[in-house]
């Protein structure tokens, strides 16, 4: 509700705890906590793309998939590009949904390739839902055979190596490298972490340092498992990087150069 300090359900209790009064809570806290939600929320906004908060300009009137009013769906599941001065708005489930099922993510209307600044914030979104557990999904993850989960994973890293501007890129890149080249490779990526860790080299408890023992690890923890298996271990450790690190470009580059020297 404008003008109140409370929402609209806890507007309606007659004596309101105020969590700031009850613990006795310096104003300067709540000041810093004010501050920091607004910049948390104006990024997500930003994030979400035009028209968040007015859908008037959005050339499509429904979702694409869910049929749901532009106005009806909430701004942290809004999702929208521009393209060819026309915008183009989705529930961000929707557009994931793309991704978990597409080698290339282009727009369902036009047909045309997605730009990669889009797909930057794509990736944003994604690994900020996907940290706060919210759905990411319309509906439960289809049952999938080990081959097609190994072969999801891959996707959703190509993607995200799109996005940085690495094209040329599919699953099938990763996978057809058979049991011998992927041992080069893991050799390959563990000179490239090794050498950005270093960067880092006076603190150990740093996330490179963290990507640096997964990559030494894998061929010594999984080198008896079958090639299928193997794949699943390093796809998965390649999506983790790639989520959990803020900036990706430079494990995406590694990632690249890896492929590319064998």
């Amino acid at each position: 509700m404008n003008g109140t300090m409370f929402c609209k359900r806890h507007i309606k209790v007659k004596t309101p705890r105020v969590w700031s009064v009850v613990n006795n809570i310096d104003p300067k806290v709540t000041l810093i906590q004010k501050v920091w939600k607004g910049y948390h929320i104006r990024h997500l906004l930003r994030l979400a793309g035009p028209c968040v908060l007015n859908r008037t300009k959005c050339s499509n009137k429904e979702e694409l998939f869910t049929f749901d009013e532009a106005k009806s769906v909430s701004p942290f599941d809004y999702f929208a590009f521009e393209e060819n001065n026309q915008i183009y708005w989705f529930d961000i489930r929707s557009i994931i949904q793309c991704l978990d099922s597409a080698d290339e993510l282009i727009n369902p209307y036009t047909r045309q390739a997605i730009t990669a600044d889009v797909k930057k914030r794509l990736h944003k979104l994604h690994v900020y839902r996907l940290h706060r557990k919210l759905p990411t999904l319309h509906t439960d993850p289809p049952f999938r055979q080990l081959n097609e989960i190994v072969i999801n994973r891959f996707r959703h890293v190509s993607h995200i190596l799109q996005a940085n501007d690495f094209f040329g890129i599919n699953p099938e890149s990763f996978i057809s490298l058979g049991p011998i080249n992927v041992d080069f490779y893991v050799v390959s990526l563990f000179q490239g972490f090794t050498e950005w860790a270093l960067e880092h080299a006076s603190n150990r408890e740093s996330r490179r340092h963290k990507y640096l023992l997964y990559i030494h690890d894998l061929p010594i923890r999984f080198q008896h498992c079958s090639y299928m298996q193997y794949m699943y271990v390093l796809s998965n450790i390649l999506l983790f990087i790639l989520n959990d690190c803020s900036e990706p470009f430079q494990p995406c580059f590694i990632i690249m150069s890896g492929l590319h020297r064998i």
